[in-house]
């Protein structure tokens, strides 16, 4: 059975998922620590909100105008593929869910992260998984 849906892979989209809906977890406890707070009372809204989740984290990743509706948000979320970074994501997950409806705040935002990120990565060569 294939971990990818589309382009990306499944297991790294629960990962960032939880981390920014719930808390850290090392790759290896993830299914643990899933199991141990979803209860069956809480399986629906989990599956209905992880199910949005995904729509935009395909869209961080491979973001698209019809989604997002602005060019210039298009133009910086794929600035990221640019620089290579995958820590971000975790990020632009917990913010663009919670300022879906509010892309101004969302670009300055995004802005700042691009920013940081450049000079993190590129002008300072640091290492993006000490983050």
């Amino acid at each position: 059975m294939s971990d990818q849906i589309g382009d990306n892979n499944i297991s790294r989209f629960l990962r960032h998922y939880w981390i920014s809906a719930y808390n850290f977890v090392k790759k290896e406890n993830l299914y643990k620590s899933i199991k141990q707070k979803i209860t069956q009372n809480k399986m629906k809204s989990f599956s209905e909100n992880i199910s949005l989740e995904s729509l935009i984290y395909s869209n961080l990743i491979n973001p698209t105008t019809e989604f997002w509706e602005d060019s210039e948000l298009v133009s910086m979320l794929n600035e990221f593929s640019v620089l290579r970074v995958e820590q971000v994501y975790i990020l632009l997950l917990a913010v663009t869910s919670k300022f879906l409806n509010r892309k101004e705040k969302v670009k300055r935002i995004l802005k700042t992260l691009i920013n940081f990120t450049f000079r993190y990565n590129t002008v300072s060569s640091l290492d993006p998984k000490a983050l």
